[in-house]
């Protein structure tokens, strides 16, 4: 089981948080089938798994690794029903964050990346006084009588 949020920042992390937005009991109808009919083809030697230890059986002389056949199999009956999950959670509300959040938390950094506080250049040959600015003046107008003036 899960102890933390996917991250909604990976292809694979927005994968799980859209496959959330289904109902668990929804998804075990689909994920346990899928299992049960991996674990029935193994056993019975039958479907996929037939396929992937004949597979091997053919590239590694005659022999095939039953964990990977079985493996396999897993993945081969297991993709359809996620595929379904994920279809099926487009008709439920949306669960992920309105925008990606950082991994240090909200606020952790305040304002930006830096710490607020004084300026440690403050009294160093690199730092600038800031400038003084002018009121806003409009520009010089033509020559001859001031604006506002006839």
């Amino acid at each position: 089981m899960l102890t933390h949020e996917p991250d909604p920042n990976s292809p694979l992390g927005r994968l799980a948080l859209r496959a959330k937005r289904v109902p668990a009991v929804i998804r075990a109808l689909f994920i346990v089938p899928a299992l049960g009919g991996a674990v029935l083809c193994a056993v019975a030697d039958v479907g996929p798994y037939r396929l992937v230890a004949d597979a091997q059986a053919s590239i590694f002389g005659g022999e095939h690794y039953l964990f990977i056949s079985f493996v396999l199999t897993m993945l081969i009956c297991i993709l359809p029903a996620g595929a379904a999950i994920q279809l099926l959670a487009g008709f439920f509300p949306d669960n992920a964050p309105a925008q990606p959040q950082s991994p240090y938390g909200p606020g952790a950094f305040g304002q930006g990346p830096f710490p607020q506080g004084p300026n440690p250049y403050g009294h160093s040959p690199y730092w600038q006084a800031p400038h003084p600015q002018r009121p806003f003046q409009p520009p010089p107008g033509p020559p001859g009588n001031p604006p506002g003036h006839s």
